[in-house]
């Protein structure tokens, strides 16, 4: 799988965030400092246009993550984005609004370690 890197910076605000999106836009890692936080958080997206209340599943190596939230946060984003950084597969399942279509596909994690690190450093304000 290949990833690409989008950064949005606020210069009113402060707040930084930047996203490691997957080919397709099928899973996005979004790394966000925002409201003058001094550290940032990374959330997790399955999907875009999702049937509202459908599941969001995400299998990586022998871990399984599902939501019916349109993010994963906290310490389960969190590790989701430690087990992308690691070579592997991962597996991804989505329904699409209205149709209620299923996504999904399964694929190597690619170079996301390398974008992640990428989001990381900007987000801190560094470079790398």
């Amino acid at each position: 799988m290949s990833w690409a890197v989008e950064r949005i910076a606020d210069s009113g605000t402060g707040d930084r965030i930047c996203l490691v999106v997957s080919h397709g836009r099928d899973v996005t890692a979004r790394l966000a400092r925002e409201n003058g936080a001094e550290t940032a958080a990374w959330s997790v997206i399955v999907g875009h246009g999702n049937s509202p209340g459908s599941l969001r599943y995400l299998r990586i190596g022998k871990a399984y993550f599902t939501s019916d939230r349109p993010r994963f946060r906290g310490a389960e984003a969190k590790e989701i984005v430690e087990r992308l950084k690691s070579p592997g597969e991962f597996v991804f399942e989505w329904a699409r609004h209205p149709s209620r279509a299923k996504r999904g596909g399964l694929y190597g994690t690619g170079d996301f370690a390398a974008k992640a690190a990428k989001c990381e450093a900007w987000v801190r304000g560094t470079r790398i």
